[in-house]
């Protein structure tokens, strides 16, 4: 999960895909997966790296990893209101794996 996709700062990321799997469409789009804060810091990156790694260590972590169609990646932006940074994993999942995590583990 070492990459990571510059936004111009608007909420979408990358544009809803359609692919064909066997003989039928399969719609693929981004899903915000996890998101923490890290306060004031020397490099938040290395401090948002450890969530990371924890993340990427549960069962909702795994499973994400199993069955994203692209590997994962993280939105970094300012919240100006609690002068903290937001993290944002996002992965790109096909609609019937969205809806399984969003049963799931939400």
């Amino acid at each position: 999960m070492a990459r990571h996709y510059k936004t111009d700062g608007r909420e979408h990321y990358k544009p809803q895909s359609v692919s064909v799997v066997g003989d039928k469409a399969v719609e693929e789009s981004d899903v915000m997966i996890s998101q923490f804060a890290v306060g004031d810091s020397d490099d938040p990156d290395i401090v948002a790296g450890v969530h990371i790694l924890e993340w990427q260590n549960t069962e909702a972590g795994q499973w994400v990893l199993e069955h994203c169609v692209e590997q994962p990646y993280w939105v970094r932006s300012l919240d100006v209101w609690s002068y903290t940074y937001r993290y944002r994993i996002m992965a790109r999942l096909r609609k019937q794996d969205q809806t399984f995590f969003e049963l799931k583990f939400r």
